[in-house]
């Protein structure tokens, strides 16, 4: 190994213990017992990630504090300690030790190993993927160069900037690492999209072994970890899109919020992990809404005294709405879809069928290509024909509600876009991998079923 190829490890593996360890100070504070294993060390990776990056969000967007490695540090550090102090002061305790079968090991073995594949790749190479470069990193440079979310080529509609209203928690992450490594390498912060893989696979174990045991879930990370698509560029781990980081948001919080008990301090985490689905990517509010509902539904039972344990969670979510839109407001709309205009057209309601219809035989086209879904959708259809049975069940349907966000804002898109098609070759795949999570949790039921 040479000096420059171990320097670019250590950097690697520094961005993602940049996020894990103040995550893993979050975790020891918010989330209780139940939550542990690799479950709990995916949620601290997200709610690491939401800290650092989020707040350096709203400092630099409220405070005018600038993006230096000093704020950097002071967020990574300040909750690493307490949560340090706090399980020190706790009494020991004694963990149950769960027999694992060897099937669920076969699954963690061939999710290391790929993840660990996703990681080389992510070391070796720059970004390659077309909106990672065009969109995420080229904001990234934009808010690194003036060291500020409110950078002037953001707002100032004299500057050709594509899409300048997307949220910009991603690209601030990568600035995160950037500035704290001192370089201008793109290496430096693709390992903080790469760990996206192995959490995204836990937060699928987590969903599924839930709802269909975890035998069934075991086969779904099996399925997960080969499935190309989570793993290549076009928003997967292999990229620096941020479909998949939305899609790990919702689907922790999710996993945290759709239990009949839930406590203040995991509230309050997947609060901030909704919070950071907003913050990730425009549609992030379809998801958030989409998942309240589902754990709402999990407690419709108890009335309105059930679902007071989700009130912290929806006062973060709407919270980080209410910032996004304060930060979006000054910036001119250019250069992105316009569907502000789009939806004010009495044309666009009258044609909305027809484009929706016109959708359709793309989105066969994109689940037919084998280099992302490999057979993956000649299995899917004979999956849920054996075991539809399962889609009826009370416990299934808040999973199907968590997922209709991301399909539904799709398919609202493609309904009133001028060219459907065309957007849905491009955007599709990314919107199912947006939904993956309860999405697998939902045909892991219907394995169990067929089984």
């Amino acid at each position: 190994m040479t000096a420059v190829t171990a320097v670019r490890l250590l950097e690697g593996l520094g961005t993602i213990l940049l996020f894990l360890a103040p995550g893993l100070g979050l975790s020891a504070l918010l989330l209780g017992p139940r939550v542990r294993g690799a479950v709990r060390l995916a949620c601290s990776y997200l709610l690491g990630l939401v800290w650092v990056a989020g707040g350096l969000f709203v400092l630099s967007h409220l405070l005018s504090v600038p993006i230096r490695r000093t704020a950097i540090l002071a967020l990574v550090v300040l909750p690493a300690a307490t949560g340090a102090a706090a399980v020190l002061r706790r009494a020991p305790r004694r963990e149950r030790v769960l027999r694992r079968s060897p099937l669920v090991l076969v699954a963690c073995i061939a999710g290391a190993v790929v993840s660990l594949g996703v990681l080389a790749e992510a070391l070796t190479n720059p970004v390659t993927d077309w909106d990672g470069r065009m969109q995420w990193a080229t904001q990234a440079r934009f808010v690194r160069a003036v060291r500020s979310v409110d950078a002037p080529v953001l707002r100032d509609a004299k500057f050709f900037v594509s899409s300048p209203r997307y949220p910009l928690l991603m690209p601030v992450a990568q600035v995160a690492a950037l500035e704290t490594w001192n370089v201008d390498d793109d290496r430096a912060f693709r390992p903080l999209y790469a760990a996206f893989f192995p959490v995204a696979l836990a937060l699928i174990f987590a969903a599924a072994a839930r709802l269909a045991g975890s035998t069934a879930a075991a086969w779904t990370v099996l399925a997960g970890a080969v499935l190309p698509v989570l793993a290549l560029p076009n928003g997967g781990a292999g990229g620096a899109y941020s479909d998949l980081p939305l899609a790990c948001f919702g689907g922790a919080a999710f996993v945290l919020l759709a239990r009949r008990t839930v406590s203040r301090g995991e509230a309050l985490a997947a609060g901030l992990l909704l919070a950071g689905a907003v913050l990730a990517k425009t549609e992030g509010f379809a998801l958030v809404f989409a998942v309240l509902v589902g754990a709402a539904w999990v407690r419709r039972s108890a009335g309105i005294r059930g679902a007071r344990p989700l009130l912290p969670a929806a006062l973060l979510a709407f919270g980080a709405i209410a910032f996004y839109a304060s930060w979006r407001a000054p910036i001119s709309p250019r250069f992105d879809q316009g569907y502000a205009s789009i939806l004010r057209d009495p044309a666009t309601w009258a044609r909305a069928p027809q484009r929706l219809a016109s959708a359709i035989p793309a989105l066969f086209r994109e689940m037919e290509k084998p280099y992302a879904w490999g057979w993956f959708f000649f299995g899917v259809p004979l999956l849920v024909f054996a075991g539809w049975r399962a889609l009826v069940r009370r416990s299934v349907a808040p999973y199907l509600i968590a997922a209709a966000g991301p399909i539904g804002i799709a398919l609202a898109a493609y309904a009133v876009h001028f060219n459907p098609p065309a957007l849905a070759e491009s955007t599709w795949t990314r919107f199912l991998i947006q939904a993956s999570i309860p999405l697998a949790a939902v045909l892991a039921a219907c394995a169990r079923e067929a089984a």
